[in-house]
């Protein structure tokens, strides 16, 4: 099954609080992420000698990816993903920010009107946001260890009926694997790769896989 880009917020049975971005696409193949540890921030670029695909859609390449602070994780697959964090750090609760920005910009504009995705990791709440040209999706969820929830752009789209009720890992790297090929998303085809932040006492680390 092909649901496209896909976003992952929950805390392992540990409690560790989790976030992950899954690339997946069918038309565009020769990417990758790349974290940058300065600006705290995950890309989406293209591979080495493969930028010929930017000119065929300039929409390829984003950021995914933002540390906000010391227990939150905003990823997205789009630029909204900055017009969000900077409400967020302004002080504007993460629902009523995810809403505003999805509302004003609607889906990608591209011919496949691509949905916009969005998700927040942290210890207070998880959230997870979607926009289509059909409706507009948030939701917030409780912190609980062991409990996930996941958003794509295609078919698995309602936050509240995409719940992983026994998730766990040890660190981001287990974290990332999972999302990538594990459980329910083994079954969903054609992922190029999948970053994860993984939260535990402060204390961040970030994973791609595969690496």
């Amino acid at each position: 099954m092909y649901v496209g880009r896909l976003l992952f917020v929950g805390a392992s049975k540990n409690g560790a609080i989790v976030a992950a971005y899954r690339l997946a696409s069918r038309s565009f193949t020769h990417r990758k992420i790349k974290f940058n540890t300065n600006s705290k921030t995950a890309h989406v670029v293209s591979l080495l000698g493969q930028d010929t695909e930017v000119l065929r859609n300039s929409l390829i390449t984003y950021p995914c990816l933002q540390v906000v602070n010391k227990i939150s994780v905003l990823i997205a697959n789009g630029s909204h993903l900055k017009n969000i964090y900077k409400k967020t750090i302004a002080g504007l609760p993460p629902v009523k920010a995810f809403t505003q920005v999805l509302s004003e910009l609607g889906p990608e504009n591209d011919v496949y009107k691509t949905p916009r995705i969005v998700g927040l990791a942290s210890k207070k709440n998880h959230v997870l946001g979607i926009v289509s040209n059909r409706n507009l999706i948030v939701r917030s969820f409780p912190f609980k260890p062991g409990l996930a929830y996941y958003v794509a752009t295609y078919r698995k789209t309602d936050p509240s009926n995409n719940v992983l009720m026994d998730f766990n890992a040890i660190n981001a790297r287990e974290a990332a694997e999972t999302v990538h090929e594990r459980y329910i998303f083994k079954t969903f085809t054609h992922p190029l790769c999948t970053i994860a932040s993984f939260i535990e006492n402060n204390l961040l680390e970030i994973s791609i896989y595969p690496s």
